[in-house]
């Protein structure tokens, strides 16, 4: 079953690593926006950008990894302006060569795992996916296997047994199916 992460507090050691990056780095920016503007001005971005996603208000989930999407370009042109100036002449070809064919061939390999939404949340629950996984994996083969769909909904059940979608799903498959009574019921529960 997946286990609840408590909340980082001020005490825990990764939330002052996290600030001490942070403002390190903002400390930098600082120093560096008159010799380097261009880089100064791509981590404030970096940093700046998520901050029109943030709110006082608790996130619905801890990871949230989508949020620093609009800051990506950001840290690629920093990270382009680093290589600029530690490489040089044949050196930096050579960098850029291999950069391209690094990200060329991981996205290569990693296109095969999105290629449908099947093969995208089969990948997604064989690396320990969360119950929202397997709500979209049953959803994604309920067409073709009814059955793997319904073990999928449960296992969303056992990871969270709250899961209001995986409920209204099962419920679906079931009066679909042979169980009419027994989905209604899951339906109402869900709406409740």
């Amino acid at each position: 079953a997946e286990a609840y992460i408590t909340p980082a507090t001020w005490t825990d050691p990764g939330v002052w690593a996290g600030a001490a990056l942070v403002a390190g780095s903002l400390g930098w920016a600082a120093l560096r926006r008159h010799r380097r503007p261009l880089a100064a001005f791509c981590v404030a971005a970096y940093w700046i950008l998520p901050l029109l996603t943030s709110s006082v208000l608790p996130l619905r989930r801890l990871a949230t990894d989508y949020r620093l999407i609009p800051s990506l370009a950001f840290l690629c042109l920093l990270l382009a302006l680093a290589g600029a100036r530690l490489f040089a002449g044949r050196l930096r070809i050579a960098a850029l060569v291999s950069a391209a064919a690094w990200f060329g061939g991981t996205a290569a390999f990693l296109n095969g795992h999105w290629r449908t939404e099947e093969t995208f949340w089969h990948q997604s629950i064989r690396h320990g996916g969360s119950a929202l996984a397997h709500v979209n994996y049953g959803l994604a083969v309920v067409g073709r296997d009814p059955d793997l769909a319904e073990r999928n909904y449960l296992r969303a059940l056992e990871l969270y047994p709250g899961h209001v979608y995986a409920r209204i799903n099962l419920g679906l498959l079931m009066i679909r199916g042979e169980r009419q009574e027994e989905g209604l019921a899951l339906v109402r529960e869900a709406a409740d």
